[in-house]
């Protein structure tokens, strides 16, 4: 298993960041890529989670797109942020 772990402040393209090591990596055997934020960015968190389980359903990883897009509701529901965390919720419903 490969594990990145991305923190920054937003704007400075840590979602691009982590698109392409999920690309690059995933057919390489990559299960998973961990998203995490130090500085309590929940809104960039789930944004990036959000594109992360994007990505793993373009690699046909469906069980790694719906974990990705409960963190993303998690993450969503601690940034204040109700309607992307009720998006992110119905994505991941949709994978079960």
């Amino acid at each position: 298993m490969i594990i990145f772990a991305v923190a920054g402040m937003g704007g400075i393209g840590k979602t691009a960041l982590a698109l392409e090591a999920a690309h690059g990596a995933g057919e390489e055997g990559c299960r998973s890529l961990e998203v995490r934020s130090e500085f309590e960015d929940w809104y960039g968190t789930a944004q990036t989670l959000d594109n992360l389980a994007l990505a793993h359903m373009d690699i046909d990883h469906s069980a790694e797109a719906r974990a990705c897009y409960l963190q993303a509701a998690d993450d969503y529901t601690q940034a204040n942020a109700p309607t992307e965390a009720a998006d992110a919720q119905s994505a991941a419903e949709s994978l079960t």
